[in-house]
């Protein structure tokens, strides 16, 4: 199984995935869309975080290929691939 071909898995697949996820446990997922909202997000929080209900971080600078690893909602036989945009 080492040398399996690895099944692609798209960005917002997986981002879908963490967040069916997280909302068992009244967490959600949220995208960093800018640095620019003042007074600007704490520099730990990264592109993507993880809030509670009351939209609280509680994990910054989430990593969503490993995140997802970790909740186990990414197999070991998928792996995380960049968006082609088609035009």
């Amino acid at each position: 199984l080492q040398n399996a071909p690895r099944v692609p898995v798209s960005r917002r697949a997986l981002i879908r995935r963490i967040s069916r996820s997280l909302r068992k446990d009244d967490q959600w997922l949220r995208t960093c869309r800018s640095a620019r909202v003042a007074p600007g997000p704490p520099s730990w929080i990264g592109r993507y975080y993880v809030v509670n209900a009351d939209n609280i971080p509680v994990e910054g600078d989430v990593d969503l290929e490993e995140f997802g690893r970790e909740l186990g909602v990414l197999k070991p036989h998928e792996r995380l691939v960049e968006e082609e945009v088609s035009r």
